[in-house]
């Protein structure tokens, strides 16, 4: 199943928030999330952000998943109510 419209508009807004430059400046990724006590080497700067890519790609699928469980329910809904009119009928 595809994503609906309103999931893909949601996602072209996530995705340039996140990695692309902001009209206010930093973007999402660029941005200082936390301050370390101490400056961080090569290696858990990269894994810092590779932790941050992540968390965006969580993210993402998240919204994907959210979206389909509430469409699945909506269709659930609106079979009961149909049923329900049918068998007062």
């Amino acid at each position: 199943m595809g994503a609906t419209p309103e999931v893909t508009l949601l996602l072209s807004i996530l995705d340039p928030a996140y990695d692309r430059r902001a009209w206010h400046g930093t973007n999402l990724r660029g941005s200082n999330w936390f301050r370390r006590q101490t400056d961080a080497t090569e290696q858990e700067w990269r894994s810092d952000v590779a932790l941050l890519n992540q968390a965006h790609r969580s993210l993402r699928d998240a919204v994907t998943t959210m979206t389909a469980r509430d469409l699945y329910h909506a269709g659930q809904i609106q079979l009961l109510k149909k049923l329900s009119t049918e068998h007062r009928q």
